[in-house]
């Protein structure tokens, strides 16, 4: 038996474990590629032998990820298609693992989602909650190595970084061996990568007006006193072209726009927009953790109470006057009312309460 119609036979007895719709769209690209000749080009006219079950999964996955094969259009249909080629693989992976060997198809002879994600975006998104290498392979259809890149690259192990937007993507990955008792894994001594940053990457494909608005809230918002609207005012007009900082500054200076729209007299934001350009963090823009944030101004100490108590986020606090001051670790923010922030151990719900003006507080900062 030549090893092209082994794989077109081992291709059909993976389909018949499908459910019915996938299984006959399966079938039915698998004899559109023996017809049209592609399995056998792909592998000539080689016998088949048992050292060849690896070459028929891989060349398998190549020819039925073909362009050809797949659609891209309407995006709906390429997803389904997509969906019963993936479930189809595993089948094919099964059937091929059943003579004693472990059969896995390489990552790079697979075809790409129609609809896939920005790995980069992706992975940070992952990291959140704790991922494993096999699970971001699987998820991207990398190799290890690869998977080890560009986690080595987003830590900033790497002169190179993995960029979203133009600026540069880093968080500090970390990793810890899976604990069996708390997740069943297949492998032993399985890492778990995690970021305890919580940057979330977000793309915005805005026009003027969009734009307008959007710098117009946040600098209706510093007018309040706040500030920390101010890092992702200068992170956004960074990104933009020369014409649309143009056009943005000539709706600023627009005194008839604001007046029809009945805007807040208070606001300037011709005046807003010239300050954020002359800032002198203007050419080293990128992501901030909380605690850079906090070290930034002090202004933006009522904002970290409220971030920090609305998300849960420990935190290590330090409040009175010397020497007989206080430092708390590991504390979590459970109410924050009137001034009067109440502080408790994070591990532990049956931990005393400890209560402090917000004018006593000396310094305040996340902790991992």
């Amino acid at each position: 038996m030549k090893i092209w119609e082994k794989a077109a036979q081992t291709g059909r007895q993976a389909a018949n474990l499908l459910d019915e719709q996938a299984c006959r769209w399966v079938l039915g690209q698998l004899e559109k590629v023996e017809n049209d000749g592609c399995l056998r080009n792909y592998f000539r006219e080689d016998e088949f032998c048992p050292g060849c079950v690896q070459k028929v999964a891989d060349g398998l996955a190549e020819c039925m990820g073909d362009k050809s094969v797949l659609p891209l259009r309407p995006l709906h249909k390429a997803k389904c298609c997509y969906t019963y080629l993936m479930q189809w693989f595993e089948k094919l992976e099964d059937v091929l693992s059943q003579d004693g060997q472990h059969i896995e198809i390489d990552r790079e002879c697979l075809p790409p989602d129609p609809l896939a994600e920005d790995i980069s975006i992706e992975l940070v998104k992952m990291l959140h909650k704790g991922v494993t290498k096999d699970e971001i392979s699987k998820r991207f259809h990398l190799t290890q190595r690869a998977v080890q890149e560009k986690l080595a690259a987003l830590n900033g192990s790497r002169k190179t970084p993995l960029r979203v937007g133009g600026q540069a993507l880093h968080v500090n990955v970390s990793d810890m061996r899976i604990d069996p008792k708390n997740r069943t894994i297949e492998k032993k001594n399985v890492k778990e990568y995690h970021t305890w940053n919580t940057m979330h990457p977000v793309m915005l494909q805005l026009n003027v007006t969009q734009l307008w608005t959007l710098f117009r809230a946040l600098a209706l918002y510093q007018s309040k006193g706040y500030m920390l609207g101010d890092d992702i005012a200068k992170d956004i007009w960074v990104q933009l072209s020369e014409y649309g900082q143009e056009k943005l500054e000539e709706l600023a200076a627009d005194r008839l726009i604001e007046h029809a729209m009945r805007m807040d007299a208070n606001v300037d934001l011709s005046y807003y927009l010239n300050n954020i350009q002359t800032a002198e963090d203007m050419d080293n823009r990128g992501f901030r953790t909380e605690r850079d944030l906090l070290g930034s101004d002090d202004n933006v100490y009522r904002e970290a109470y409220v971030m920090f108590y609305k998300a849960g986020r420990k935190c290590n606090v330090e409040f009175g006057k010397y020497p007989n001051n206080i430092v708390l670790e590991h504390q979590i923010i459970i109410n924050y009312e009137n001034g009067i922030l109440s502080f408790r151990e994070a591990k532990d719900e049956n931990a005393p309460i400890v209560k402090v003006p917000e004018d006593q507080i000396s310094y305040i900062e996340l902790c991992e």
